[in-house]
Protein backbone atom coordinates (compact mmCIF):
# COMPACT_ATOMS: atom_id res chain seq x y z
CA UNK A 1 0.00 0.00 0.00
CA UNK A 2 2.87 2.23 1.00
CA UNK A 3 4.52 1.37 -2.31
CA UNK A 4 1.34 2.36 -4.33
CA UNK A 5 0.85 5.31 -2.53
CA UNK A 6 4.52 6.54 -3.27
CA UNK A 7 4.13 5.63 -7.00
CA UNK A 8 0.94 7.62 -7.01
CA UNK A 9 2.47 10.46 -5.29
CA UNK A 10 5.14 10.44 -7.06
CA UNK A 11 3.14 10.61 -10.42
CA UNK A 12 0.97 13.56 -8.60
CA UNK A 13 4.17 15.57 -7.97
CA UNK A 14 5.60 14.81 -12.00
CA UNK A 15 2.22 15.64 -13.57
CA UNK A 16 2.10 18.48 -11.28
CA UNK A 17 5.58 19.44 -12.36
CA UNK A 18 4.46 19.14 -16.19
CA UNK A 19 1.67 21.37 -15.45
CA UNK A 20 3.72 23.86 -14.54
CA UNK A 21 6.35 23.48 -17.73
CA UNK A 22 3.42 23.91 -19.27
CA UNK A 23 2.12 26.85 -17.76
CA UNK A 24 5.51 28.42 -17.92
CA UNK A 25 6.00 28.03 -21.65
CA UNK A 26 2.76 29.02 -22.68
CA UNK A 27 4.08 32.38 -20.48
CA UNK A 28 7.33 32.03 -22.36
CA UNK A 29 5.36 31.81 -26.19
CA UNK A 30 3.07 34.59 -25.11
CA UNK A 31 6.33 37.18 -24.14
CA UNK A 32 7.61 35.66 -27.31
CA UNK A 33 4.65 36.70 -29.32
CA UNK A 34 4.37 40.04 -27.26
CA UNK A 35 8.25 40.53 -28.23
CA UNK A 36 7.54 39.71 -31.86
CA UNK A 37 4.56 42.39 -32.22
CA UNK A 38 6.94 45.01 -30.32
CA UNK A 39 9.29 43.97 -32.76
CA UNK A 40 7.05 44.08 -35.57
CA UNK A 41 5.70 47.34 -34.69
CA UNK A 42 9.35 48.58 -34.77
CA UNK A 43 10.31 47.52 -37.71
CA UNK A 44 7.05 49.43 -39.44
CA UNK A 45 7.85 52.23 -37.88
CA UNK A 46 11.78 52.23 -38.76
CA UNK A 47 11.11 50.72 -42.48
CA UNK A 48 7.88 53.62 -42.59
CA UNK A 49 10.75 56.54 -41.26
CA UNK A 50 12.95 55.02 -43.81
CA UNK A 51 10.88 55.54 -46.61
CA UNK A 52 9.91 58.91 -45.70
CA UNK A 53 13.25 59.70 -46.35
CA UNK A 54 13.88 58.05 -49.21
CA UNK A 55 11.04 59.26 -51.15
CA UNK A 56 10.40 62.43 -49.94
CA UNK A 57 10.60 63.77 -52.97
CA UNK A 58 8.63 61.26 -54.99
CA UNK A 59 4.65 62.09 -55.38
CA UNK A 60 2.31 61.07 -52.66
CA UNK A 61 1.10 58.44 -54.94
CA UNK A 62 4.11 56.13 -54.94
CA UNK A 63 4.16 56.96 -51.58
CA UNK A 64 0.24 55.22 -50.95
CA UNK A 65 1.04 52.28 -52.97
CA UNK A 66 4.38 52.12 -50.92
CA UNK A 67 2.39 52.45 -47.47
CA UNK A 68 -0.39 50.10 -48.55
CA UNK A 69 1.77 47.51 -49.72
CA UNK A 70 3.90 47.33 -46.32
CA UNK A 71 0.48 47.45 -44.34
CA UNK A 72 -0.83 44.37 -46.07
CA UNK A 73 2.48 42.74 -45.73
CA UNK A 74 2.80 43.68 -42.14
CA UNK A 75 -1.02 42.36 -41.28
CA UNK A 76 0.13 39.30 -43.00
CA UNK A 77 3.03 38.45 -40.87
CA UNK A 78 1.52 39.71 -37.77
CA UNK A 79 -2.20 37.81 -38.72
CA UNK A 80 0.37 34.42 -39.40
CA UNK A 81 2.32 35.00 -35.98
CA UNK A 82 -0.88 35.32 -34.15
CA UNK A 83 -2.65 32.29 -35.57
CA UNK A 84 0.56 30.47 -34.85
CA UNK A 85 0.42 31.87 -31.47
CA UNK A 86 -3.36 30.79 -31.24
CA UNK A 87 -2.61 27.22 -32.20
CA UNK A 88 0.33 26.56 -29.37
CA UNK A 89 -1.58 28.65 -26.83
CA UNK A 90 -4.49 26.17 -27.49
CA UNK A 91 -2.22 22.84 -27.87
CA UNK A 92 -0.75 24.21 -24.40
CA UNK A 93 -4.13 24.55 -22.79
CA UNK A 94 -5.25 21.03 -23.96
CA UNK A 95 -2.15 19.82 -22.76
CA UNK A 96 -2.72 21.38 -19.30
CA UNK A 97 -6.70 19.83 -19.50
CA UNK A 98 -5.05 17.06 -19.97
CA UNK A 99 -2.32 16.86 -17.26
CA UNK A 100 -5.07 17.96 -14.68
CA UNK A 101 -7.35 15.45 -15.63
CA UNK A 102 -4.64 13.04 -14.74
CA UNK A 103 -3.91 14.75 -11.56
CA UNK A 104 -7.92 14.61 -10.84
CA UNK A 105 -7.94 10.34 -11.41
CA UNK A 106 -4.69 9.86 -9.46
CA UNK A 107 -6.41 12.32 -6.50
CA UNK A 108 -8.93 9.91 -6.76
CA UNK A 109 -7.42 6.59 -6.56
CA UNK A 110 -5.26 8.05 -3.94
CA UNK A 111 -8.59 8.93 -2.02
CA UNK A 112 -10.50 5.37 -2.90
CA UNK A 113 -6.96 3.70 -1.86
CA UNK A 114 -7.25 5.51 1.54
CA UNK A 115 -10.96 4.79 2.29
CA UNK A 116 -9.72 1.16 1.10
CA UNK A 117 -7.14 1.11 3.33
CA UNK A 118 -9.58 2.41 6.45
CA UNK A 119 -11.75 -0.21 6.06
CA UNK A 120 -9.42 -2.65 5.76
CA UNK A 121 -7.98 -1.04 9.32
CA UNK A 122 -11.31 -1.19 10.87
CA UNK A 123 -11.73 -4.91 9.73
CA UNK A 124 -8.69 -5.87 11.39
CA UNK A 125 -9.58 -3.71 14.19
CA UNK A 126 -12.84 -5.51 14.91
CA UNK A 127 -11.22 -9.40 13.80
CA UNK A 128 -9.06 -7.91 16.97
CA UNK A 129 -11.49 -7.23 19.33
CA UNK A 130 -13.38 -10.22 18.29
CA UNK A 131 -10.39 -12.77 19.10
CA UNK A 132 -9.92 -10.62 22.34
CA UNK A 133 -13.31 -11.21 23.56
CA UNK A 134 -13.12 -14.88 22.46
CA UNK A 135 -10.01 -15.42 24.29
CA UNK A 136 -11.49 -13.48 27.91
CA UNK A 137 -14.99 -15.60 27.56
CA UNK A 138 -12.92 -18.97 26.83
CA UNK A 139 -10.90 -17.84 30.17
CA UNK A 140 -13.76 -16.91 31.99
CA UNK A 141 -15.42 -20.23 31.08
CA UNK A 142 -12.21 -22.01 31.77
CA UNK A 143 -12.05 -20.16 35.50
CA UNK A 144 -15.59 -20.63 35.95
CA UNK A 145 -15.08 -24.33 35.35
CA UNK A 146 -12.05 -24.92 37.59
CA UNK A 147 -14.15 -22.81 40.45
CA UNK A 148 -16.88 -25.13 39.86
CA UNK A 149 -14.37 -28.23 40.46
CA UNK A 150 -12.67 -26.44 42.92
CA UNK A 151 -16.20 -26.04 44.68
CA UNK A 152 -17.30 -29.19 44.57
CA UNK A 153 -13.83 -30.74 45.97
CA UNK A 154 -14.23 -28.56 49.04
CA UNK A 155 -17.66 -30.01 49.64
CA UNK A 156 -16.66 -33.54 48.79
CA UNK A 157 -13.92 -32.50 51.49
CA UNK A 158 -15.77 -30.97 53.72
CA UNK A 159 -18.07 -33.97 53.67
CA UNK A 160 -15.61 -36.74 54.45
CA UNK A 161 -13.93 -34.35 57.44
CA UNK A 162 -17.66 -34.31 59.02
Amino acid sequence: MAKQEDKIAEQMAESQQNINAKDDELEMVRDRLRQQEDATRNLGEKMRLEAKEQIRSAIDKEREIWEKEMERHLSREQEAWEEEAVKASSKLKEDIDHERQLVLQQQNTISSLREEMEGLRQEVRSSHREKIDAVTKSREASRKEKQAELDKLRDKLTQVMT
